[in-house]
């Protein structure tokens, strides 16, 4: 893998902040046109990229193409990610993005969700936006999915009857198999968080309703006694 000199600009005279880049440093010193010029307010999404082969990667999701950049470290990686978003101030963020090929296979086909789509992931759900499209298609709520696994290069995960798509299954083929794995822990991961967020809220509902049961027992207790000093 070739370096090159990216330069981040911000909003300017010159143009919306974008990211450049060069095939070198000395390219970039002597005013040569860049290679690629990305728009950050144009991108879909920017996020980091789980990557076995390059494990500090963020890409930036255009309309129709992902761009991706390497970073030397995690920290690096981190400061490239939070400039880029802080420029792109966009409303939504998406914490990881595939792009996926839905399988006329069940829920794909009887309702007609084949084709090229990007899988994006929250910490609460899960959407389906069509290449070439910003608006989902389908959006499940994690807590919806009652299942997911992968094989090879497929990923399939199976809803539930309460889910907008009603109960079944979609099949999706991803580029290699470790993109199948990361998204399989990935989404396994976020829903085992909502499940415990859920528990957890559950407990502290739980112990509240308690707590004010017993002060009114003691509440009470206090007025019955009280009652009979004053007798």
């Amino acid at each position: 893998m070739k370096k090159k000199f990216f330069v981040l600009r911000g909003n300017s005279n010159s143009g919306p902040a974008r990211l450049e880049y060069y095939d070198s440093e000395k390219k970039y010193r002597s005013y040569s046109v860049p290679k690629r010029s990305i728009e950050l307010n144009s991108c879909f999404n920017i996020n980091k990229k789980i990557d076995p082969k390059h494990k500090h990667a963020v890409s930036l999701f255009t309309k129709d193409d992902c761009f991706s950049i390497v970073a030397e470290n995690a920290e690096e990686q981190d400061a490239w990610l939070d400039c880029l978003l802080d420029l792109q101030n966009t409303p939504y963020h998406f914490e990881y993005v595939w792009q996926v090929t839905v399988k006329p296979k069940d829920l794909g086909a009887t309702k007609n969700m084949t084709g090229q789509f990007r899988l994006c992931l929250t910490n609460h759900e899960i959407s389906l936006v069509r290449l070439n499209s910003e608006i989902p298609e389908v959006t499940f709520q994690l807590g919806y999915i009652r299942r997911c696994g992968h094989r090879d290069c497929l990923f399939f995960m199976e809803v539930g009857r309460l889910a907008p798509t009603g109960h079944g299954e979609l099949w999706m083929q991803v580029e290699d198999q470790a993109t199948a794995r990361n998204m399989h822990d990935c989404i396994l991961g976020w829903r085992q968080v909502l499940w415990l967020l859920e528990r957890l809220r559950k407990n502290v509902k739980n112990r509240s309703f308690s707590a004010t049961l017993v002060y009114h027992s003691i509440h009470g207790l206090h007025c019955e006694m009280t009652w009979f000093g004053l007798c």
